[in-house]
């Protein structure tokens, strides 16, 4: 099975996010955060490469402090937790 993003496995992981009682507004980040590395990936499939080359987009487009960088990623993250896709998960910057 390959490792794409479905309309099915985000609904699945807000349901989750729901069930591990994080806020309203968490959930909604994590979401809007996801959507996010969705719209990047399009089609293809997730790999640690493109996950790499997505944190390393973000800062070299210089929109964004490091500390949203890492908030981006820490949704990204999870997500791969709850796929048990860990393999994928990448680290934030210090």
């Amino acid at each position: 099975m390959g490792r794409y993003m479905t309309e099915e496995t985000l609904e699945h992981f807000q349901e989750y996010l729901y069930e591990e009682e994080k806020s309203p507004a968490t959930i909604c980040k994590y979401m809007r955060d996801i959507r996010k590395l969705q719209a990047y990936m399009g089609q293809e499939e997730l790999s640690k490469r493109k996950m790499i080359e997505y944190k390393e987009m973000f800062q070299k487009s210089r929109k964004y402090q490091l500390s949203s960088i890492n908030s981006f990623l820490a949704a990204c993250n999870c997500f791969f937790e709850y796929m048990g896709w860990q393999d994928l998960k990448v680290k934030t910057y210090r």
